[in-house]
């Protein structure tokens, strides 16, 4: 009986969903940073990452998106903190509105651009995940 190849790929996705960063060593922290960054992206932009983060953090996560090697993705991160840095921020009980507002103008660029990288996020991590795969996953031979 042959493999079902998605099982290794799908116990790292279950794996980043479920864990808590306390639990991972640094290997695992690139990847859960990355992973956790790209659906905040692909969901409300930059606008909704940095509503939700603030510029806290950012450091930490452009540093694993460099280290699964998503370098442009790292660049429009930091522009996007640095854009978030750059004027006052109101609070607001209403983060879809503020984000809706805030990501129609300041950070649509940025946005747009992170659309085009290639490779993508989830390929990186793909790649990312097949060179340590022994971090995430403990494969167990059937008798």
């Amino acid at each position: 009986m042959q493999a079902d190849p998605q099982v290794i790929p799908r116990a790292f996705i279950e794996f980043l969903m479920t864990s808590r960063p306390a639990q991972l060593n640094e290997v695992q922290m690139m990847a859960y940073r990355a992973f956790w960054y790209d659906p905040t992206i692909q969901k409300g932009g930059h606008a909704l990452f940095l509503a939700n983060h603030g510029s806290e953090g950012i450091d930490e996560v452009t540093g694993s998106l460099e280290q699964i090697g998503a370098g442009p993705q790292a660049d429009l991160l930091r522009e996007a903190g640095a854009r978030w840095q750059s004027r006052d921020r109101l609070e607001t009980r209403d983060l879809s509105a503020y984000v809706k507002a805030t990501s129609e103008s300041e950070f649509l660029d940025l946005d747009s651009m992170y659309q085009e990288c290639v490779p993508s996020i989830s390929e990186l991590l793909e790649r990312y995940l097949h060179e340590n795969v022994d971090q995430f996953i403990q494969v167990v031979e059937e008798i």
